[in-house]
């Protein structure tokens, strides 16, 4: 992103002398590797990331719904896979990694074993392994997230906020009494979309996880990505003998230790994600994925409480993706100082984020307050409504932001569920916010127009540029947080990267909504339009030297809804007399 590469690990960790971190140069995450082949951008915020894989055997091994499929039930949780990305420590990226390595470990965009998942990509889009294989092979094989595997989590503050000051063990911060204490990170559950896994979006994810936040993306198993592998523990709980008749296993599954979940098409309507089906959606296995998908995400909290109780070290036990797992680093988690992660992040009054089939999820996860009363807000990126059930569910009774595509938005139907949403949120007397980024794609708020820029702008007529697209989410993800949960944001307000705070929230509603690239009917929702194709490109070229075809940030963003100024000083206002005195408090213990 713009203005990154001055920033980028600004936190460093694991010198000699701890003195003298502050006055190292920054660890540069990229190597001979990445100037060679398709990179991902450099983070923009304060902090250097970290990232940690972590599989755990759920409490429970169940299956979902009587959807079968070849005698075996389709829905099935037996473990639960995650990334956390999150700070870094001073020092991170120099010297010997937390294993005792010379070089410190980067994880590949494509996951591993990387040769089964490009198949698995490739049957999800209808095309022969060895053809997706060849084309991961020749642009993103050795592609690295700019994370690093197992840093220490950050102990200090970001820029002029006592950045260099380390926390001693075990002690919490609030916002006003800094020195010799360690920062609290806010909480952020990420869930992806259809053909998605946990690494998909890690720009988005890497871009939260630099400005402060913890992020745990998900990586479902409700048979939504493309591919994904569970791994069994030899014996014990999680174990194929200890699930043995609660869970199905084929006899395929049982030649490895290991079992394959690939993308389920519905049974004779396997496109049912277009939006000129006349089948429809297939409401049964969609509505049953959710469920899991919500149970998944309750175990995902029961394992980070366990890790912010200081009982990391059980985790770390448990954890299935160690050498020889498959999907795993050789590094496994090696070398984590769990007893740092004790009390570091706020467990309340988290965010619950997903693109497309996970914003759904999300608002089906804000809908459900009574088992998620944690998730204090939610952000839809471009989200999926018309999978959500439109009459008599549950008003979402927390701040909403959702994003969506000018691709998505053009889809009238799904437009109509999404604005519906985030209306009702707004008349339950809630900040809400629906607007839409002009010149964006589906795709727009994953990795895959940064590391296919050509597809994504000859194919699929993407406008806006990929780096844009990101920022443009960040700052808007940014700005709704530091409005609903301001005593949580560290490094929010200081996005010099990206020109800074833009107030694009405070943007007027938009009145006409120009369809010079609305798509004819059959692309409708997966591409846009542009007239005049070759003349326009050529006379937007000047432009896109700041990302984007539009020349003001105003012309970037069509709103839709959103709340009056006067109502959103009123709420704010409720906010801070109902937390008087109360933030000290929190940030001291959950």
């Amino acid at each position: 992103m713009e203005g990154a590469e001055s920033r980028q690990d600004g936190g460093l960790q694991g010198q000699d002398n701890p003195d003298d971190r502050d006055q190292m140069p920054p660890a540069d995450p990229y190597t001979f590797r990445d100037k060679v082949f398709r990179a991902l951008p450099r983070y923009s915020g304060p902090y250097s990331v970290g990232m940690i894989d972590i599989e755990v055997p759920v409490e429970q091994p169940r299956v979902f719904s009587h959807i079968t499929r070849n005698k075996r039930h389709l829905l099935q949780l037996e473990t639960v896979l995650f990334t956390i990305f999150y700070p870094a420590a001073l020092g991170t990226g120099h010297g010997k990694d937390p294993s005792g390595k010379d070089n410190w470990s980067r994880d590949t965009w494509l996951p591993k074993p990387r040769n089964q998942v490009a198949k698995g990509y490739g049957q999800f889009a209808g095309l022969p392994g060895w053809f997706s294989i060849a084309w991961f092979l020749t642009s993103t094989w050795f592609t690295r997230l700019p994370s690093f595997r197992n840093a220490k989590l950050a102990t200090h503050f970001p820029p002029g906020m006592d950045s260099f000051k380390d926390c001693t063990a075990g002690e919490a911060s609030s916002l006003d009494s800094r020195e010799g204490e360690c920062p609290i990170f806010p909480l952020i559950v990420f869930t992806h979309g259809l053909g998605g896994n946990r690494t998909t979006s890690s720009t988005l994810l890497g871009e939260f996880a630099s400005y402060g936040f913890v992020v745990v993306s998900m990586e479902h198993r409700d048979g939504s990505g493309a591919r994904t592998f569970i791994n069994h523990p030899p014996k014990g709980h999680g174990s194929r003998d200890a699930t043995d008749g609660v869970v199905d296993h084929s006899k395929e599954d049982l030649k490895h230790d290991y079992d394959r979940i690939d993308y389920v098409f519905p049974q004779d309507n396997p496109y049912d994600t277009s939006p000129n089906n006349e089948v429809g959606i297939d409401l049964e296995l969609r509505k049953a994925q959710i469920v899991l998908r919500k149970a998944e995400i309750q175990e995902v909290k029961r394992i980070l409480k366990t890790i912010y109780d200081g009982n990391g070290h059980l985790i770390a036990a448990q954890n299935l993706r160690h050498e020889s797992a498959k999907g795993s680093s050789s590094r496994g988690a090696v070398g984590i100082d769990w007893s740092s992660w004790k009390g570091r992040f706020h467990l309340t009054k988290a965010t619950i984020c997903g693109h497309s089939f996970g914003a759904a999820t999300a608002i089906e996860v804000l809908r459900d307050s009574t088992n998620f009363p944690d998730f204090s807000q939610g952000i839809a990126l471009d989200m999926w409504a018309a999978v959500l059930p439109s009459e008599d569910a549950p008003a979402i009774r927390v701040p909403l932001l959702a994003i969506s595509s000018e691709a998505f938005m053009w889809w009238a139907g799904n437009f109509r569920g999404a604005r519906a949403i985030a209306e009702s949120a707004l008349a339950a007397g809630n900040l809400s916010w629906l607007l839409t980024i002009r010149g964006s794609i589906h795709l727009s708020q994953t990795d895959i127009p940064i590391l296919y820029p050509r597809v994504c702008s000859t194919l699929l007529k993407a406008r806006i540029l990929p780096k844009r697209a990101v920022d443009l989410n960040v700052t808007l993800a940014l700005e709704f947080l530091r409005v609903v949960m301001p005593e949580r944001i560290l490094a929010g307000d200081d996005r010099k990267g990206s020109g800074g705070d833009e107030d694009l929230l405070r943007l007027p509603i938009t009145k006409e909504m120009p369809e010079e690239h609305r798509p004819d009917n059959k692309w409708i929702g997966m591409r846009l339009k542009i007239p005049h194709e070759f003349v326009s490109r050529v006379r937007n070229k000047k432009e896109r030297g700041r990302g984007s075809m539009f020349p003001k940030p105003e012309h970037e963003i069509w709103m839709h809804v959103a709340p009056d100024e006067s109502v959103a000083k009123g709420w704010k206002r409720a906010q801070e007399v109902q937390n008087e005195g109360g933030i000290c408090m929190t940030l001291a213990g959950e």
